[in-house]
């Protein structure tokens, strides 16, 4: 939900040092404490007048923990593609569970992890290199990779790409070997995704 249209009120809060250290885990790396900490701040003290009034009671532990994951990755990992790989090692969950919470994320707020692996798959293919015979290339994240290979598949049944894509499991992730025309249309495809998707 875009909330940067809500008048906001500005606060001042004091928090514990061991309290504040423990939530520098949460942030993402590459990124200062004091520009990400005061959004899950304001995440958290969001939920607890939400429970108050009655707003956001969640029924299980289940619902909670998915609204809670969605909001890391809506306010806090916003570079983040989220996995259960990532969500397991940030909360310390057992996989199963994470998988879990990964599939309930999926059906909650589907919407947030689409957008999500359409922009980090648009940002690889304008990223593209070219390897030592001067073809294109390029890697995607391992949980882009069905998304990637649907559209692909579309777009060779539909007769806009020559051949079919076949990709290659690296230690960067994914990597595609782009063949003529190939670049060109995917691009063409995930811009169009990207304009026909809304906000949540």
């Amino acid at each position: 939900m875009d909330k940067g249209w809500e008048r906001t009120k500005r606060v001042t809060v004091e928090i514990p040092e061991t309290v504040w250290e423990t939530a520098t885990a949460f942030v993402p790396e590459g990124t200062e404490p004091e520009d990400r900490l005061p959004i899950l701040v304001t995440a958290a003290f969001e939920e607890w007048v939400r429970w108050m009034e009655g707003s956001f009671r969640p029924t299980s532990i289940s619902e909670l923990e998915t609204s809670r994951a969605y909001e890391l990755y809506d306010r806090l990992f916003l570079e983040e593609m989220p996995s259960a790989d990532h969500l397991g090692g940030l909360l310390m969950l057992p996989m199963g569970r994470a998988r879990y919470l990964m599939q309930s994320l999926a059906y909650r707020h589907g919407r947030l992890l689409r957008e999500r692996r359409a922009e980090h798959i648009r940002g690889a293919l304008e990223a593209a290199e070219e390897d030592e015979h001067g073809r294109p290339f390029v890697v995607i994240d391992p949980e882009c990779r069905d998304i990637f290979d649907r559209t692909a598949r579309a777009l060779h049944a539909e007769d806009k790409i020559s051949s079919g894509l076949k990709g290659e499991v690296v230690l960067e992730g994914v990597r595609y070997e782009m063949g003529e025309g190939h670049l060109e249309a995917l691009k063409e495809a995930f811009a169009a995704k990207e304009n026909s998707t809304g906000r949540e």
